[in-house]
């Protein structure tokens, strides 16, 4: 080789023969000095794999690895084994004989390296990339063959402690912009370019054609086909001896964004391999257009004559390069960080000294020098993994400020070269979710800071503390390393704090403050009473996390990302530290009482769930911890919280739950008391009546609480009195809304349990109960649900149903025909007599019979039209028989006048009452009603106001 500067522009007749030949030669020692550096990394047993590595290619034999039955493309061009290899092919396989084929070219064109190896970057557990480079026009089949031989030998390679990927390639089809396996393979999204200019700049050719691209000029590079076709006609080079990826002129800027998105979605998990391709992505982003690729300044050094292979290795080079970029930039900060990811790639120690260093060992020693790296600093960086908590969350922090720089950049990029595509914008959504699920600082999220580190934190002495709190009533919890026992005046910053324990602890644990720990110290207030936390409540906590979370959690599939996030397990802290009956427990008492349940114990109705910390794990494994501490509300407050969580997700799917509590009072009937009422709520809202707007009610202290889906969220609605619920229960519902009861509420009020129990029947129904003196209750749950209670006078079985029946068949027709519904109403009536045993105290519902016929004269039926005037009172016309009474013109003697008509008719014997059978509201009366549609309730509210005036004054008659 001669040591001169190589200039030959397309203008000036382009490369001549002298010097393509001094190329050759230039090129080929670089390549041969990094396979042999690639040599000196490996075990003997992995030079032979890569000595017999061309040879398995070339042929296909039964005893050789990699033999294929078919008839499998084989034979590498201008490849010839020498003695070393034929002496290791005999080592393998002493009875295989080989004979040199015939033809000069083979259907394999090359084989390359490409990658870490033979680089500062290769280590010991460094994995092997190779392009198997096949002549274009083999059929599919061929191919897949092909394939499955580079599997096998793969297979064979494992046994050499070696992970080996295999990419078949056509070099033409590669040009014309097909990349086979390797746009999912080796580099997700990276474009044509982008994974070519990492090729040349990194390529090892291992046997076979030597790349055209060698013998075109760098500074032509944008004449690339010129100078290959010159370099053909002027009958230099022999094309057929040469394999063409193309040129790489220059990068297209929409490149970057689909390389840029993929080296960040594996820089969330590990930001040190990815932060030096994405900072070359910005370098090269930034400088666009006039930016040129790291393998234009490979190759500018080779026509140069500057053939140093550590100034050539493409991990120095594209340090080399990041280094100006960020010192123009006036950007230390972020060059230590590269400095930093530089040196952890390399991983070695250059602390623990070395008897034989290697060249890589003796490269980065001289860098680390350059940069002025002191030997207590090197040290640290090797002791990565056992750094303490404070240099964690410091390198965490400016880890994320790096990634999240990136993304921003990357979505500057995108909105710039307006990356429209439909798959464009979901990928980028979905590495911003991802991101967001990784390091964004939520209330209540916990926040991993040690992922990115991987350091080991179990070392660290942990402690809790409990603080003061600027609010009343509230507690604050605080954790702290080395050991603190005592706050003093001036105590250092907590590492986590909170108002929920469970959510400093869980921290602790996700973070690995934990891992060695059975149980850690946890300092109390003296001055706080209230707290009652014992050794055993903190360990059963601890182990309850190990049991419902164990670490590491399942990787989430990218498609997950698409949707929005879900709860997909629960857990329920009840009573954390405290102790609902503490001033009992104090004194060494329990309480007894045949009133057992949890939420409303004992005569005194007390509640004994004091306090809730849910823990939520959702699907992007965000773990997410929220404090109820409302005392009244506490309970209500929680479940509404889950289900709207649940509600705002993308599957609205029943998440894993279950409720734990620790606590010195009855722990185990409180937590299986709540995680019934939770597990039953969620499972009536997300699975029984996922597509019906249903009600749930459940009973707590001396209340009772009704949840319903209302206008695409979950609200409640609490009531002090049995009277005031059935108050509730009349009110008009927007549409048909069923009612399940939890299963201790109204416990003493048989009767409307078992009528609400009934209430997802579709239809009417009608419930009475006969009473003393000859009277009876009624109760009417309509085709929405509302319910209606009234007494009235009874006689008997048959002259309650009647009239009622006919009544309700004739609103039927009404309602049919007033136009509000397309299709006619037919709903089914039923009717229920209540029954109740006082001997044994059982009660049950007996169906009572309805009848059609109307003849009989047991009752009288009247006719009432109901309107409202414009000074907003309610008015009514009643026929009797012929005749006709209206309340607006015969005012206060409207009721005594219809009452003396009645009892005039033949029809109306003694003991017998008056029914409104038919009923006609005026339309200023519908238009009035909360939902602009009139309902069953509405013509019972309106009879039940007329006949029992009329009534009342047929007994004084």
């Amino acid at each position: 080789m001669q040591a001169y500067n190589i200039v030959k522009k397309i203008a000036d007749g382009g490369l001549d023969y002298p010097s393509m030949t001094e190329l050759g030669k230039r090129f080929r020692a670089v390549n041969e000095g990094r396979l042999e550096r690639l040599r000196s990394g490996m075990q003997n047993t992995q030079q032979q794999f890569l000595e017999l590595l061309p040879m398995l290619f070339h042929v296909n034999h039964h005893l050789l690895p990699g033999w294929i039955e078919d008839d499998v493309p084989k034979g590498v061009s201008f490849y010839y084994p020498d003695r070393t290899v034929l002496s290791s092919l005999g080592q393998i396989s002493r009875s295989y004989r080989y004979k040199q084929p015939n033809q000069l070219n083979g259907d394999i064109s090359s084989i390359f390296l490409m990658g870490s190896t033979g680089t500062i970057g290769q280590s010991s557990q460094s994995d092997l990339d190779i392009w198997v480079c096949h002549v274009a026009g083999l059929s599919a089949e061929k191919i897949y063959l092909l394939e499955q031989k580079a599997e096998l030998i793969s297979e064979w390679a494992m046994g050499m402690n070696l992970e080996v990927h295999f990419f078949v390639m056509d070099a033409h089809a590669f040009k014309v912009g097909s990349k086979g396996r390797l746009s999912s393979e080796n580099a997700g999204s990276t474009q044509h370019y982008l994974l070519l200019d990492e090729f040349y700049r990194s390529h090892i050719l291992i046997a076979g054609a030597e790349p055209a691209w060698w013998l075109v000029p760098p500074y032509e590079e944008h004449l690339y086909n010129q100078h290959v076709r010159h370099n053909i006609d002027s009958g230099f080079l022999n094309y057929g001896a040469t394999i063409d990826f193309g040129g790489v002129p220059r990068i297209p800027v929409d490149e970057f964004v689909g390389a840029g998105m993929w080296h960040l979605y594996k820089g969330i998990d590990a930001p040190y391999k990815s932060l030096l391709k994405l900072m070359l992505l910005e370098l090269y982003a930034f400088s666009f257009p006039k930016a040129q690729c790291l393998c234009l300044d490979f190759k500018q050094a080779v026509y140069d004559f500057k053939l140093n292979l550590d100034e050539l290795d493409p991990y120095v080079m594209l340090y080399r390069r990041l280094e100006r970029y960020l010192l123009s930039r006036k950007q230390t900060v972020r060059l230590e960080l590269v400095r930093r990811a530089f040196y952890f790639k390399i991983g070695i120690s250059l602390s623990r000294k070395s008897r034989s260093p290697s060249w890589r060992r003796i490269l980065i020693d001289r860098l680390t020098v350059e940069w002025g790296w002191s030997a207590q600093h090197i040290a640290h960086l090797d002791n990565k993994e056992q750094w303490g908590i404070d240099d964690v969350i410091r390198e965490q922090k400016v880890l994320i400020a790096e990634l999240t720089h990136s993304y921003r950049f990357l979505t500057q990029i995108a909105q710039k070269i307006k990356a429209s595509s439909k798959l464009r914008k979901q990928e980028m959504l979905i590495l911003g979710r991802k991101l967001s699920a990784a390091f964004d600082r939520k209330p209540g999220k916990i926040e991993i800071i040690n992922s990115t580190v991987s350091a080991d934190l179990s070392r660290e002495k942990l402690t809790v503390h409990q603080l003061q709190s600027e609010q009343p009533e509230q507690s604050l919890w605080g954790a702290y390393c080395n050991q603190l026992t005592r706050m003093g005046s001036n105590p250092p910053q907590p590492l986590k704090h909170s108002s929920s324990l469970i959510e400093v602890m869980i921290w602790s644990y996700f973070n690995g403050l934990l891992d060695a720990h059975i149980n850690i110290p946890v300092f109390t207030l003296l001055e706080d009473d209230s707290i009652t936390l014992t050794d055993y409540e903190l360990k059963e906590i601890i182990n309850s996390f190990r049991y419902h979370f164990r670490k590491p959690l399942k990787a989430v599939p990218q498609e997950v990302f698409v949707y929005k996030s879900c709860p997909v397990k629960t857990i329920l802290y009840v009573n954390v530290a405290r102790d609902p009956m503490a001033h009992l427990s104090a004194r060494g008492l329990q309480k007894i009482s045949n009133r057992t349940d949890s939420l409303d114990f004992s005569s005194l109705r007390e509640n004994l769930v004091q306090t809730l910390d849910l823990v939520v794990l959702n699907s992007w494994n965000e773990v997410h911890v929220s404090r109820f501490d409302l005392h009244d509300d506490t309970l209500v407050q929680c479940l509404l919280f889950l289900l709207n969580s649940i509600a705002m997700s993308a599957s609205k799917q029943m998440p894993e739950f279950e409720a734990l509590c620790f606590s010195v009072t009855r722990p185990a009937a409180i937590a299986n008391r709540v995680q019934q009422l939770f597990r039953d709520v969620l499972r009536y809202f997300l699975l029984d009546h996922q597509n019906v707007p249903g009600r749930y009610v459940f009973g707590y202290e001396d209340k009772i609480c009704v949840i319903s889906f209302d206008r695409h969220k979950f609200t409640s609605i609490q009531v002090d009195t049995q009277q005031e619920f059935i108050e509730m229960l009349a009110q008009e519902r927007p549409e048909f809304s069923p009612i399940r009861l939890d299963r201790y509420s109204l416990s003493e009020n048989r009767e409307l349990r078992m009528i609400l129990s009934n209430s997802h029947l579709r239809g009417i129904q009608v419930y009475f109960r006969r009473l003393a003196g000859q009277r009876a209750i009624i109760h009417v749950v309509d085709e929405y649900g509302s319910l209606f209670s009234y007494q009235i006078p009874f006689l008997s079985v048959k002259t309650l149903i009647k009239p009622l029946y006919r009544f309700l068949r004739i609103i039927e027709y009404r309602k049919n025909t007033d136009g509000g519904s397309e299709t006619p109403i037919a709903q089914e009536i039923f009717f229920y007599e209540y029954l109740e045993n006082t001997q044994d105290r059982t009660a049950r519902l007996i169906r009572r019979r309805t009848e059609s016929d109307f003849t009989d004269s047991d009752f009288y039926n009247i006719r009432a039209l109901v309107r409202k005037e414009h000074d907003g009172n309610i008015h009514y016309t009643v026929l009797v028989g012929e005749r006709e009474f209206d309340s607006l013109t015969l005012g206060q003697s409207f009721y005594v006048t219809v009452a003396k008509a009645l009892s005039e008719t033949n029809q109306l014997h003694e003991r017998q009452l008056c029914y409104v059978t038919d009923l006609e509201l005026a339309d200023e009366i519908k238009a009035d009603l909360p939902f602009g549609r009139v309902q069953t309730i509405h013509y019972f509210q309106y009879k039940y106001r007329l006949e029992s005036r009329i009534n009342s004054v047929l007994n004084k008659l």
